[in-house]
């Protein structure tokens, strides 16, 4: 909820928010308030297993709304002309399967000679053929690189997500991938094996408080790096709640 409280926050403030790439990144902090809710939604109603899927998308959104803060210059203004580009390809798309090729395409046109902003982002992600760089992405850099980037710039610790990253991302990833070990690790079958539905409801609590705790830990540095690039009394109080509901969350845990 802090989440949400932060970015209706800004709303309010618009005219008053003097840093740019918290104007532009609005989006980005929203986005992080819904799956969070996801995650929340999921999580009571016992689909442990998704709740783990949309934490890794959480744990990367958290990450590059955090780096995007922090970042060169020229990194952000990446992140932006992917979009655009992105926004201008997905007019026109193809599957390929052998001799079969299903096409998604948008009947109109666009002449890229005319907006001059699109055609130089459509160009940045474009090979010598033509052809869009499908292994190109905004950033070259892998989420440990970013944490480095974010940990030097902002001078905060980051043991904290970078064990919630340990303890989710890889679980999550297989989960989305549909191994056998994705389906089956949120019934703690590779640790010890429950042998009552009453163990089995333990291995639950105790892997969803891991994770809501995880997540908790992450937000917690999130209103760190916000409160170092956005004075602000208001964000500085959510950074203190958030502080506290993470302490009464390990209480529960211990």
């Amino acid at each position: 909820m802090l989440i949400k409280e932060l970015y209706e926050y800004q709303y309010d403030e618009w005219e008053k928010i003097d840093n740019p790439r918290i104007v532009s990144l609005y989006h980005l902090l929203m986005s992080i308030y819904i799956t969070g809710n996801a995650i929340n939604l999921l999580a009571i109603n016992n689909f442990l297993g998704e709740s783990y899927m949309l934490a890794r998308s959480l744990l990367e959104k958290l990450i590059n709304y955090m780096y995007l803060l922090v970042c060169e210059e020229k990194e952000y203004k990446r992140y932006l002309a992917y979009t655009k580009q992105k926004s201008y390809r997905v007019l026109n798309r193809s599957f390929i399967v052998g001799d079969q090729k299903a096409e998604l395409k948008w009947t109109g046109s666009i002449n890229l000679d005319d907006y001059p902003e699109l055609k130089e982002a459509v160009n940045e992600f474009t090979n010598s053929k033509g052809k869009a760089i499908k292994s190109k992405m905004w950033s070259s850099l892998s989420l440990a690189d970013r944490l480095a980037i974010i940990r030097d710039q902002s001078k905060i610790k980051i043991e904290g997500i970078m064990l919630s990253t340990l303890g989710i991302y890889d679980d999550a990833s297989e989960a989305l991938h549909g191994s056998l070990y994705g389906v089956t690790f949120n019934y703690g079958f590779f640790e010890k094996i429950p042998s009552s539905a009453q163990e089995l409801a333990e291995v639950y609590r105790n892997k969803l408080l891991f994770l809501f705790f995880a997540l908790g830990t992450c937000i917690g540095t999130l209103f760190e790096v916000i409160s170092g690039v956005y004075s602000s009394k208001k964000v500085k109080d959510f950074g203190m709640q958030s502080k506290s509901n993470l302490e009464l969350l390990q209480k529960s845990v211990d």
